[in-house]
C-alpha cells in the first residue's frame, strides 16, 4: 500500500510504502468491535468505498478483479467503534 503524494502542508501523511495485513470497514457502533468479514460482504464493502469506472464495463471488470484478489489476500474487518480514544488504541492492539 503506498501512502498520498497529496499530503498537504501539515504533512500529517507520508508517500511511503507498506504491506497491508488488513482492512478495517469503518461503522460508528455503540461499542467496539472488530468482526472478520466474509469474502462477498469484504469486496462489496470495499467496492462501495471506491471510485470505479461506471461508464466502462472492462473498468468495472478490472476493480470487481483486483477487489477479489485483494480480498483472497488481505483479511477485512468490519469495525463498529465509538468515536474516541478507546477506538484507536483497539485497532493498534488488534491481532488477526
Amino acid at each position: 500500500m503506498y501512502g498520498t503524494p497529496w499530503h498537504g502542508e501539515a504533512a500529517f501523511a507520508s508517500a511511503g510504502k507498506a504491506k497491508l495485513s488488513r482492512v478495517f470497514i469503518l461503522h460508528h457502533g455503540e461499542r467496539n468491535q472488530i468482526t472478520r468479514m466474509s469474502f462477498s460482504r469484504a469486496v462489496g464493502g470495499l467496492f462501495a468505498r471506491c471510485f470505479p469506472p461506471f461508464h466502462s464495463a472492462a473498468g468495472l471488470q478490472n476493480v470487481v478483479d483486483f477487489l477479489e484478489k485483494t480480498v483472497s489476500t488481505v483479511p477485512c474487518y468490519d469495525f463498529q467503534f465509538v468515536p474516541d480514544s478507546s477506538a484507536v488504541e483497539m485497532a493498534l492492539k488488534f491481532h488477526d
